[in-house]
C-alpha cells in the first residue's frame, strides 16, 4: 500500500549551485550532501540510464516536504519544458508572509517571473530556479500542507485517474486555478498538495524529459508493498521501466506517468522512519 509521498526529485545540471539557490533563496534545509565517482548498476535500472553516475545527490527539506536534486553524469539536455507542455512543473512552498519573502528574493534571485498575486484564496509569486524550473512562495496553502506541485497534463482527468492508484485524494480546494484557458484538477497526498494543470486553449506537444535531462521531475512514493502496487500500476496500463528490483535497503519499481513524468515506489524493507535525522544517515 503506498502511504506517502517521500521526496520529489529534479535533475539540476549544478548541485551545489542549485542547493544554494533553494537554501538561500527559499528558505529549505539541508538535510544531506553527497557526491558519487562511480556506476552504480542500480541506479541505471532504477532510472533507465545505462552507465549512470549521480554526481551529486542533495536532499533539501520544508517541513515535511522533501526536495531530492540530483546532477547526473552523463548529464541530458541543458533544459526545462515550458510549463504548457505534459510533463512541465513548477513547485510552491509554503510561505507566513509571501510580500515579505518577495522583498527579500528580489535581491536574491536574478529572474523573478511574478510579483505577489492573489488567486483563489492564496497569495503567491514565482521565481525561476537556476535550471529554469518555476518554483515560489505560496501564502495559506491550506492546513497541513507544506508544498503545492503543479503539473502539466495532457488530460488532467486521466493524471487524476492514475495518480489515484498512488494514494492521492481530491482536494477541490486547489482546483480554483480553473478558468476558461485552464481545466485543473487538485488532490493531495500527506502535506503535499497536488495540481493536474491541462491548457484548453494553447497545449504544449512535447513530453516531459528522459530522466537525466535536465529539469526532468520524479516522484518517489513510499510503499510497504512494491509488488502489490507495482501490479495495480500495470493493471492500470501505466508505462513501466523497471519491475521491483532490490536495492540494497529495499525494492523500488519505476515507470512514467500518462505525462512523461517518472514515478517510483520503494520501500526500506517496510519501514522508513521520517525523520530529517534519518536521511543524514543514509545519505552522508
Amino acid at each position: 500500500m503506498i502511504t506517502q509521498l517521500d521526496r520529489v526529485g529534479l535533475i539540476v545540471s549544478d548541485g551545489d549551485r542549485s542547493a544554494k539557490f533553494y537554501t538561500e533563496c527559499l528558505g529549505m534545509e539541508l538535510v544531506s550532501q553527497r557526491g558519487g565517482d562511480r556506476v552504480v548498476p542500480i541506479v541505471g535500472t532504477v532510472f533507465d540510464v545505462p552507465g549512470a553516475i549521480i554526481r551529486s545527490l542533495i536532499r533539501l527539506s520544508k517541513g515535511a516536504f522533501y526536495l531530492v536534486l540530483f546532477e547526473f553524469d552523463p548529464r541530458g539536455r541543458q533544459r526545462a519544458l515550458p510549463v504548457n507542455n505534459p510533463g512541465g512543473l513548477t513547485l510552491g512552498l509554503a510561505s507566513e508572509n509571501v510580500e515579505e519573502d518577495y522583498r527579500r528574493l528580489r535581491t536574491r534571485a536574478p529572474d523573478l517571473l511574478t510579483p505577489p498575486t492573489s488567486r483563489g484564496g492564496r497569495k503567491v509569486c514565482f521565481a525561476s530556479d537556476p535550471d529554469g524550473i518555476a518554483v515560489g512562495f505560496v501564502e495559506n496553502l491550506g492546513e497541513g500542507i507544506d508544498a503545492l506541485v503543479s503539473i502539466t497534463a495532457s488530460d488532467a482527468a486521466q493524471s487524476a485517474a492514475f495518480y489515484s492508484n498512488f494514494g492521492l485524494t481530491p482536494s477541490p480546494e486547489f482546483d480554483d486555478a480553473s478558468d476558461a484557458d485552464h481545466k485543473v484538477i487538485g488532490m493531495r497526498l500527506g502535506p503535499v498538495a497536488f495540481q493536474f494543470n491541462e491548457y484548453l486553449r494553447d497545449k504544449g506537444t512535447e513530453w516531459a524529459s528522459p530522466m537525466n535531462n535536465v529539469g526532468a521531475l520524479q516522484l518517489d512514493f513510499f510503499s510497504d508493498d512494491v509488488d502489490a502496487d507495482y501490479q495495480r500500476l500495470r493493471e492500470y496500463g501505466a508505462t513501466v521501466i523497471s519491475p521491483p528490483v532490490s536495492t540494497g535497503r529495499g525494492s523500488a519499481s519505476t515507470g512514467f506517468d500518462p505525462n512523461g513524468v517518472m514515478w517510483e515506489l520503494s520501500s526500506d524493507d517496510g519501514i522508513r522512519p521520517k525523520t530529517p535525522e534519518y536521511y543524514r544517515n543514509i545519505y552522508r
